[in-house]
């Protein structure tokens, strides 16, 4: 009887554990909800003329002709040190912070594509700036996806997110169990990494954990915002710790083989 009542209490647990999980990943949507975009559709149409104070100039005024609104996505910021808070955790979602933008796409009246921002305020969705970058379309996604061995019907868990830092969106998801990454710059070349290319989160955090070392930003709060290489110091160190640590176990190894053909001669 004590057995049974022990499985059921731990049953009961089990799944409250269970519903907590569900509930807090579900705290979190990555895709705009209908009172988002009900207030996106707002605040455009409440834009004077629908011209838009451009955050690249100030002083320049910028007329949006058009846009899609099923383009609009929810962008989360990752945190501020990415690189190290996987290489800690081992955690995609460790990486996500809860503060947020909404972006959508526009054409504008000189024919020039532009991305709005827009925020969320106390007095509902409003817009926060414009200007020219990168957007990822899910059509890039779906192509991204296609050119590697990932079935794109059967991911799932996608997540858009940008990384100031690196100036980087991150594309998350999963597919068959396995955290990927997607990453869409234009600052490739600095990063040492492929655009557009499907990475596993490990593979991809690995690699910049290599060029990386984001410690260097705690060290020096002040810095200039440059990214946190790795310096030919550091990397010494690493290698002459690891190489250190291999030759005291060879060491440990060797004299206890030696000890015991000792034992064994006697």
């Amino acid at each position: 009887m004590l057995k049974l009542k022990d499985r059921f209490v731990s049953l009961v647990l089990s799944l409250v554990m269970v519903v907590f999980f569900v509930v807090q990943t579900a705290a979190k949507e990555y895709v705009p909800s209908a009172d988002e975009r009900a207030g996106v559709e707002t605040a455009l149409s409440q834009a004077e003329t629908n011209r838009i104070e451009s955050s690249a100039d100030l002083t320049a005024d910028i007329s949006v002709e058009s846009y899609n609104a099923e383009n609009l996505q929810k962008v989360y910021f990752l945190v501020s040190a990415p690189v190290k808070t996987f290489a800690q955790t081992g955690n995609v979602d460790s990486l996500i912070s809860d503060e947020y933008n909404l972006r959508l796409p526009v054409k504008t009246s000189a024919e020039k594509d532009m991305i709005v921002v827009f925020t969320q305020e106390k007095s509902g969705v409003g817009m926060s700036g414009i200007g020219e970058g990168i957007f990822v379309y899910e059509d890039d996604i779906k192509e991204s996806v296609e050119k590697s061995e990932v079935e794109y019907g059967k991911i799932s868990d996608k997540k858009i997110t940008f990384s100031p830092l690196y100036r980087t969106y991150f594309v998350f998801f999963r597919y068959n169990g396995i955290d990927y990454c997607i990453p869409y710059t234009d600052n490739a070349e600095a990063l040492k990494i492929k655009t557009a290319t499907v990475y596993t989160a490990d593979d991809l955090f690995s690699q910049m954990n290599k060029t990386f070392d984001e410690s260097l930003l705690e060290e020096n709060s002040s810095s200039n915002g440059g990214l946190p290489y790795r310096t030919e110091s550091n990397v010494f160190l690493i290698s002459l710790f690891i190489v250190l640590v291999v030759v005291a176990i060879t060491c440990t190894v060797v004299a206890g083989l030696r000890k015991k053909r000792s034992k064994q001669q006697n």
